[in-house]
């Protein structure tokens, strides 16, 4: 994919997260915050690892390349590249490109309101043809750009997506939507025959009526095989498969997480510092489910030392995190496989590789992708 260079840009000064503005957007998009590897044994049995190595990786401490704030998805193109988007706003906001290879390779459209600018992109979807499908946030609005990096059409949502499914490109999408306040479900099905998505339908669980609830809700989905689509729902940890017209069809919640924990949901009332962070269908009747886990939950489990409420639990913003993707059948729940990764998982790829980000010393993002 052809995209723009600006001459000097990040050169000559150095790029780190900034905690405050990072720690108070994690809080409400997703619960991904600062991340290192930890040395807690696993216990014996849990997990045989599912032979994932390390690919490649990208991001620096400055330079063109230096992530300015966490990742939020990983897309790859036909032609292998990789398209990252960030938690970052106005001009940190326009999405990088690497190469197959991890090098650099520039970034994508430009800062702003208009035709092809960004203020807030971090939801993405690849198109049949080498094209990319970028959802802007704040100005609910999705843009296609061409394998030259060119703005080919310019799509406009009621409100705000995170995450764009195509199902009948360029005609249907189904997305999953950010709760808005008003009453509604998790899952939309838009028509894009215009310039405005137009509401098709809409399925799956009534967004949460508390508002605590509605901010740690999130939900993920993935196409599956035979017009299927697997969602899980990150506060119950329940995989549900539906149609694409949003029939249910299959409903499986597994008794326990990978560690052990009974399932007793993953929100604020249950176990504050475990995730599900993404769902992926990698074939058949098996999905790849990625969590993350606070160094405190590891501990526990593992050790048997209760750390609640101790002192020797940091603030939210500065726990540290590990990264866990299970495979699991998803006619009963069965735990297929699974393996443990220094970082949050924060992407699962259809072609079965776990992408990852953690923070490396002296403090900026670095994203791992693994494959088997």
């Amino acid at each position: 994919m052809s995209v723009s260079r600006r001459e000097g840009e990040g050169m000559g000064k150095k790029k780190r997260v900034r905690p405050s503005t990072l720690a108070k957007l994690l809080a409400v998009v997703a619960p991904w915050v600062f991340v290192t590897s930890c040395a807690v044994e696993e216990p014996p049995g849990v997990a045989e690892g599912l032979g994932y190595v390390e690919s490649v990786g990208f991001g620096s401490l400055d330079g063109q390349d230096a992530l300015p704030e966490a990742p939020m998805d990983l897309l790859v193109t036909d032609s292998g590249d990789f398209i990252v988007l960030t938690a970052s706003r106005g001009a940190d906001s326009r999405p990088f490109v690497f190469d197959a290879q991890g090098s650099f390779s520039g970034r994508i459209g430009g800062a702003g309101e208009g035709p092809g600018e960004f203020a807030f992109a971090m939801v993405g979807t690849p198109l049949p043809g080498d094209s990319l499908l970028i959802h802007d946030m704040m100005q609910s609005r999705a843009t296609v750009f061409t394998p030259e990096g060119q703005v080919g059409r310019i799509i406009q949502f009621g409100g705000q997506v995170t995450e764009l499914i195509p199902i009948a490109w360029p005609d249907t999408v189904i997305a999953v939507v950010w709760p808005s306040g008003q009453p509604g479900r998790w899952y939309r099905v838009f028509g894009l025959g215009g310039t405005s998505a137009e509401t098709i339908g809409e399925f799956g669980p009534a967004f949460p009526t508390d508002f605590q609830a509605m901010v740690g809700a999130r939900r993920f989905a993935s196409p599956g095989t035979s017009g299927r689509l697997w969602t899980i729902d990150n506060l119950s940890y329940e995989l549900r498969g539906w149609t694409t017209h949003g029939d249910s069809v299959s409903v499986v919640r597994p008794e326990s997480n990978w560690f052990g924990i009974p399932n007793q949901g993953f929100g604020p009332d249950s176990v504050p510092e475990t995730h599900i962070v993404e769902v992926q269908h990698v074939g058949g009747d098996t999905v790849a489910i990625g969590l993350s886990v606070a160094r405190e939950v590891w501990q526990e489990a593992w050790s048997g030392i209760d750390l609640t409420g101790s002192e020797v639990i940091p603030p939210a913003a500065a726990q540290l995190y590990e990264g866990v993707i299970e495979f699991r059948d998803a006619t009963d729940g069965r735990l297929l496989g699974s393996q443990r990764f220094p970082g949050i998982v924060f992407a699962i790829l259809p072609d079965s590789r776990i992408a990852t980000y953690r923070l490396v010393e002296p403090g900026y993002p670095r994203i791992t992708v693994y494959e088997r």
